[in-house]
């Protein structure tokens, strides 16, 4: 039983996402796709280390990512 509760643990303890695929083709214009999910990711990633923070961090981040 406590296998279980810590298997679970990062599904209740998991920071809610910055921005969503929907935030992504608003502010930068871009096309459903394969690019959104990367894209995505990498802001997850991020978050998850603590790069990002904030949801204007995680716009920057994907701004940097596009023009990179």
């Amino acid at each position: 039983m406590l296998t279980y509760y810590w298997e679970q643990q990062p599904e209740r303890t998991q920071a809610p996402p910055l921005v969503d695929g929907h935030d992504l083709l608003q502010r930068f214009g871009l096309e459903p796709g394969p690019q959104i999910g990367r894209l995505l990711e990498a802001v997850r990633e991020a978050q998850a280390i603590g790069q990002v923070c904030t949801r204007d961090e995680a716009i920057e981040l994907v701004k940097c990512l596009l023009d990179g």
